[in-house]
């Protein structure tokens, strides 16, 4: 899966499984602090990406909070995009 690729499925999925229109969801937005998400919402979304990507992904690697805490929706595309 490349960057790209990555970047649009988890924009797309992010914005489902939160309830958010198409369009609502951008790269730079975080998780918690931009779009609300609990960690209901993280093993939703992580449900949805393993169902598109035929992959069986770990939630806690996707999501661990970075040094600076919260992740973007880019930061979770790459990645989900580095993951074999």
């Amino acid at each position: 899966m490349t960057p790209e690729e990555a970047l649009a499925l988890v924009t797309q999925e992010t914005a489902a499984a939160l309830g958010k229109p198409e369009g609502a969801v951008s790269p730079g937005h975080r998780f918690i602090a931009d779009l609300g998400a609990e960690s209901i919402d993280f093993i939703d979304l992580t449900f949805r990406l393993e169902k598109s990507t035929g992959r069986t992904l770990s939630e806690t690697d996707l999501f661990k909070p970075g040094p600076d805490g919260d992740r973007t929706i880019a930061e979770v595309a790459a990645r989900l995009a580095a993951q074999p």
